[in-house]
């Protein structure tokens, strides 16, 4: 088999407007960074809905990207 290497990706969700109740701050758009292996049925990601103004109904859509190009998503 192939020999797998640790690859860094960026998680980025885009979603319907959600605003920080305590910040006010507004966004549409998620990212953060995550780590994925070459070779390998491995990303398991996902958007945690930690506080309840998070769950906003809507369009979702969840992307992997290397580099800067999308590798994968899901909406």
């Amino acid at each position: 088999g192939e020999e797998v290497e640790e690859v860094d990706v960026t998680i980025k969700v885009t979603h319907p407007a959600i605003t920080n109740p305590e910040t006010k701050e507004q966004r549409t758009v998620s990212t953060w960074e995550d780590t994925a292996w070459t070779y390998a049925p491995n990303i398991h990601t996902g958007y945690r809905f930690d506080e309840e103004w998070e769950a906003a109904p809507g369009e979702w859509m969840i992307q992997v990207l290397y580099q800067g190009k999308v590798l994968a998503e899901k909406g």
